[in-house]
Parts: structure tokens; sequence; C-alpha cells
């Protein structure tokens, strides 16, 4: 029997990604713990940031970040 593939949403994808970029969790403790390649998980990163410059063209202007607003306090 195979096995069938787990489709994650991309608000998945984004809490595995930010828990290594930010959390620096490790990527091998990450793929263990959701049950995921790593080439995988370096797929959705590659994604990320191929797509990250357009993302932040299109913000809009003097929207900030709820980061940002944090340092702003």
């Amino acid at each position: 029997m195979t096995k069938g593939r787990n489709h994650r949403s991309p608000e998945e994808k984004a809490a595995l990604l930010r828990r290594h970029h930010i959390d620096k969790v490790p990527v091998t403790t990450i793929c263990e713990e959701a049950g995921l390649q790593p080439s995988v998980f370096y797929h959705w990163q590659r994604e990320l940031f191929e797509r990250a410059a357009h993302v932040l063209a299109n913000a809009p202007p003097g929207r900030t970040s709820s980061r940002e607003q944090q340092l702003e306090k």
C-alpha cells in the first residue's frame, strides 16, 4: 500500500517556514515532526523567496506589518 499525499494549507506551510526562519528550529526537526521530506520544505522556501519581491512591491503604501507596529511602540 502506498502512502497518499498530505496536502498542506498555505497557512500550515507558512507556519513551518516561520519556525525555521524566525524561531531558528532546524529543518530536520521540523521535517521529522511534520512527517515531511526536506526536499519539499526547501521547495516551499524557494517559492517563498522567489515571490517575495512581488509581494513586497505590491504592498499598499503606508501599511505596516504587525511586527513593525510592535517595534514602533
